[in-house]
């Protein structure tokens, strides 16, 4: 957001200082990404929140071009809405937000802070759509599970920072960025990617499957190991009888279970898993 904000200054634009992001997003907890994300439940207690943002519905297109003018400096998107529960943003929306920050000179930013790395089934998940953004934002699996985050650029974006424009404290160190490169060699040497890929596959398919025999699951969405089984029940009851029994998923936002294996999965550990949330759903819609 600082770089947004310091390009459009560069470029003597300096009306151009407002933000759209999407609602239910999720960027971070610090007074400029929590006022970035979509959820005001985060926000509650923290007021007042700071100025320039707009929000509008993932995945509504209308409504994005509506939210624009030339005072947007940047629209803030993750292609998958993780945090939400595996909302994919359509090639639609996700071309579309592409044009109309063209059409008004605003930077297209991408978080893929949990989808980033591969967790999609691609290095990155703007790739499957082939929507390229100016700015990209990394962290969590950059260097596998050390904590290092990053953000890169296009040059003539990168441009507009100049020596003391940003700085951190706790910033990449020789032990993260050592961590970092073995992780990138280690999901390109084995091919990891394309493993992501065909598993996520597999897993969606046999949870399709099991949506056909339980009621209570009321959706199954996702990419890649990055995917969310919505309930009609209580998903905490759901995520802790899994977790008795072994397997450990997220209870997510409403009543949704977040799936996230690690790159590693087999075929055989997703039947073990599948099996696992099939007793534990048939537990569930008998308790309720």
């Amino acid at each position: 957001m600082k770089l947004a904000r310091k390009f459009a200054y560069r470029q003597g634009e300096r009306h151009k200082t407002h933000f759209v992001t999407a609602l239910r997003s999720y960027h971070g907890r610090t007074f400029g990404a929590l006022t970035a994300s979509g959820k005001p439940e985060m926000q509650e207690g923290f007021g007042p929140p700071l100025e320039g943002f707009r929000y509008i519905p993932f995945n509504d297109l209308g409504a994005l071009e509506r939210a624009m003018d030339s005072s947007v400096c940047a629209v803030i998107l993750e292609p998958v809405q993780g945090e939400a529960g595996a909302h994919v943003g359509t090639r639609e929306f996700l071309q579309g937000a592409r044009e109309l920050c063209d059409r008004y000179g605003a930077l297209l930013i991408f978080d893929e802070i949990q989808t980033g790395m591969g967790r999609t089934g691609a290095f990155f998940a703007y790739q499957h759509e082939g929507v390229k953004p100016d700015i990209l934002t990394l962290a969590k699996g950059l260097s596998g599970g050390l904590p290092n985050a990053a953000f890169a650029a296009s040059r003539r974006v990168a441009s507009a920072f100049r020596p003391g424009d940003h700085g951190a404290t706790f910033g990449a160190n020789p032990v993260v960025c050592a961590a970092g490169i073995a992780t990138v060699e280690t999901i390109v040497e084995d091919h990891l990617i394309e493993h992501v890929g065909d598993m996520g596959r597999y897993l969606i398919d046999c949870l399709r499957h099991l949506q056909t025999i339980h009621p209570n699951i009321v959706d199954v969405r996702g990419r890649g190991s990055l995917i969310a089984v919505e309930l009609s029940s209580d998903n905490k009851t759901a995520a802790k009888l899994a977790a008795d029994r072994g397997l450990f998923v997220g209870a997510g936002a409403g009543n949704v279970l977040r799936l996230l294996p690690p790159f590693i999965i087999t075929k055989q550990d997703v039947d073990e898993a599948v099996a696992i949330l099939d007793s534990v759903l048939s537990e569930v819609l008998i308790s309720t």
